[in-house]
């Protein structure tokens, strides 16, 4: 989900020359509830029976002159016709320019809606939980008062969903088109995203019918209660699933009863106990003994640890277990957007820049209003750390120095690390200032330590390692032979922070339950 301070442009023939035909378009309306117990009602609804439902079909238009008309109303509201022509003209001009997106649809929402929106992650519908309502609250609050106008929202999806609000100016929507298809040819093309779900608006809405079910039948408190721990955990998965083979489950020499009772005992415990053990040493009363008499459930170590306590605890229902690889799902799905926040924001900020502004779309009466908005999404004060601007130097950068192919080739190739430790040279640093810090206890505050290339880079990609959380492993079952679950923090001066002692018990309870 691409969060820009976000109707519809169709995947075309690749035998169509960009700019002719094929450039159908939809617009959807929706009327969402004003309050969060009606949206929690909503949800409990048939998805036939959410307020996304409706649509109002457009006829294909090749009138795309509001783009480049120098007497348009760019400060009033825009008419659903203006937004029309845009959505058709941009996604020609996007073409011509190399982008390669997903067909696109744009919902009409207000300004309500996209704060209830923005709650469930970008998704329409979401299973019934008291998360969602919580969320929508600050969200609107923070509209309120002025602190999180959001102008964009877009899904990851085939077709790709997008959020146009009703009360943007016709420049604004201009502006937010040209920036969900960067966004969406993103999604398409870069690496990280390859092993996506790309149906997973109806996945999410199949989730939330299972879930409502559940409810339905075990109880709300019981459903919502599981929920609540899984939610808590969703951390502890494996990032890297999808792109590397790491063996999973009990090493081979466990597979066998080894203390001659008749049992393997490789299940967990009912009552699950869990030891985590920090550092990379080993603990002495925790090392086990090769000639040891009990079986402590080795297993090859794996940061997948939702993944284990389902394939092994006897104390999950079959519906819990369906729930949890649900919400699994769910977690994976966003976490090569976690990986990409910085290529991601540049690249859709560096292509509405060039259409925008090296197309000639941008009219002498947007200037202002333009200038505005950029400045308030490429603020950087010093000491501050913003993706948009960070991503969006950093492939100007690299087409002036490599050209416009090498970018395309950036975003065909790299993560956020990658793609930092790449291009991120030292004329780049010293032009935007950058440095790395140091935190000054005696003065409480943090300092500039270097503008050394190696340490700034290392500085800052150590920040996104594993977007900064703490790395856990799985390391053993039946510890012991004491039914518990051996976890291991692994840490050094290239992994990501110190446990949160108060955080890791509190996770540690959500695991026991």
């Amino acid at each position: 989900m691409g969060s820009f301070p976000q109707f519809d442009s169709k995947d075309e023939d690749p035998n169509v020359t960009p700019g002719q035909g094929n450039d159908d378009a939809s617009l959807e309306h929706s009327s969402f509830p004003d309050s969060s117990d009606e949206l929690a009602d909503s949800f409990r609804k048939d998805p036939s029976d959410n307020p996304f439902s409706g649509t109002v079909e457009s006829a294909n238009t090749e009138d795309v002159s509001v783009l480049f008309d120098a007497n348009r109303e760019s400060h009033a509201a825009a008419s659903k016709e203006d937004i029309l022509d845009a959505v058709h003209g941009l996604a020609r001009i996007a073409r011509e320019n190399g982008l390669d997106f997903f067909h696109t649809k744009f919902v009409m929402v207000t300004p309500e809606e996209i704060s209830d929106i923005a709650a469930m992650e970008g998704f329409m519908e979401r299973y019934p939980h008291w998360h969602w309502g919580m969320e929508s609250e600050k969200q609107r609050f923070n509209y309120k008062t002025g602190n999180g106008k959001i102008f964009e929202l877009v899904i990851n999806n085939d077709p790709s969903v997008a959020y146009l609000v009703t009360s943007n100016t016709l420049m604004e929507q201009i502006l937010v088109i040209a920036h969900v298809y960067a966004h969406v040819d993103f999604f398409k093309n870069n690496p990280e995203f390859q092993h996506s779900n790309r149906d997973m608006v109806q996945t999410m809405s199949s989730h939330a019918s299972y879930i409502r079910r559940m409810i339905q039948k075990h109880g709300e408190e019981q459903v919502e209660g599981f929920i609540d721990d899984v939610l808590a955990l969703t951390e502890l998965i494996e990032p890297l699933r999808d792109f590397v083979n790491y063996p999973f489950g009990l090493k081979d020499d466990q597979e066998t009863d080894q203390d001659g009772d008749g049992k393997n005992d490789l299940t967990l415990d009912p009552h699950l106990d869990a030891i985590v053990r920090t550092g990379r040493k080993d603990d002495d009363k925790n090392k086990k003994d090769d000639n040891s008499p009990y079986i402590d459930g080795e297993v090859h170590p794996t940061r997948d640890i939702l993944r284990l306590v389902g394939k092994f605890s006897e104390n999950i229902e079959p519906w819990q277990e369906n729930i949890l690889h649900m919400l699994i799902e769910e977690a994976e799905y966003f976490v090569p957007q976690m990986k990409t926040k910085i290529m991601n924001e540049g690249w859709a900020t560096f292509w509405h820049h060039r259409m925008l502004i090296d197309g000639d779309i941008l009219q002498q009466q947007d200037s202002s209003s333009f200038a505005i908005l950029n400045a308030g999404v490429l603020a950087m004060p010093p000491g501050s750390f913003n993706p948009y601007y960070v991503g969006y130097k950093l492939f100007l950068h690299i087409e002036e120095k490599y050209g416009l192919e090498e970018c395309f080739r950036a975003r065909a190739t790299y993560d956020d690390i990658g793609f930092i430790h790449k291009y991120m040279d030292k004329e780049f640093i010293d032009k935007e200032g950058l440095y790395s810090f140091v935190y000054n206890d005696y003065m409480e505050r943090n300092e500039i330590e270097s503008r050394d290339v190696r340490k700034v880079k290392d500085q800052l990609t150590q920040s996104l390692l594993n977007a900064g959380r703490p790395r856990i492993y799985a390391i053993g079952m039946n510890h012991r032979n004491s039914g518990a679950l051996l976890l291991e923090h692994r840490t050094d001066e290239n992994e990501p922070p110190e446990l949160d002692m108060k955080k890791a018990n509190f996770a540690i309870q959500s695991l026991a339950r």
